[in-house]
């Protein structure tokens, strides 16, 4: 998959691209992986999902001018900034906190727990192709497949859509039998008169 900066930057007649000079997985499985060249982290779930970007290049608080590791303790991640000789300390945010509550929920099918976190998340942010695809699984597991087939459709999760995508077809099959065996023996019925009428007609015509 891609990591890091999806675009090559060009500054000061050069192009800066994603250079992770340092990681920290955390007690949880979460990935930090710090990039030197722009001085940002990025935090991947454990399935290399990206979940937050955070810092940069910069002299204002949050940022650094030549950052060299990173860690962690609890929930905080601390980056230690070669040139400042100082370590900046972060914390996440409600948002972030929800989404790796859910994933975690998720991670052990509990879909149902999850899921309430899943719609703070997209409160929050609309476009969360993780916070679409979690509502679509919650949905899924609930009987709601067509709502499913829509969250999954949004996040372009390809392979929960094609799952959920069988099971409507089956669902839909299994709920209109009658009606379509019904409409096959018709069907049937109308090919074998046209035979015989096309038949009839043509020993008339000799």
């Amino acid at each position: 998959g891609d990591y890091g900066d999806l675009r090559t930057l060009y500054s000061e007649g050069k192009n800066i691209d994603t250079t992770f000079e340092d990681i920290y997985v955390d007690s949880e499985d979460f990935i930090f992986a710090l990039d030197t060249a722009r001085g940002r982290v990025f935090q991947y779930d454990q399935n290399s999902n990206l979940i937050s970007v955070f810092g940069g290049i910069g002299d204002q608080m949050g940022t650094f001018a030549l950052p060299g590791a990173v860690c962690g303790y609890g929930e905080r991640i601390y980056v230690l900034d070669e040139t400042k000789n100082s370590i900046t300390v972060f914390e996440p945010t409600d948002y972030v906190r929800n989404i790796r509550k859910a994933l975690l929920l998720d991670s052990e099918c509990d879909y149902s727990q999850a899921v309430k976190y899943w719609e703070q998340v997209y409160q929050a942010n609309s476009n969360c192709s993780l916070a679409l695809s979690g509502l679509g699984k919650a949905a899924y597991e609930n009987g709601e497949i067509a709502k499913a087939m829509n969250y999954f459709r949004l996040a372009d999760d390809r392979t929960n859509y094609d799952i959920a995508y069988t099971a409507y077809r089956t669902q839909f099959i299994r709920e209109h039998f009658v009606l379509i065996a019904a409409v096959v023996i018709v069907l049937v019925i109308a090919v074998i008169l046209l035979l015989n009428y096309a038949k009839k007609k043509e020993k008339r015509d000799e």
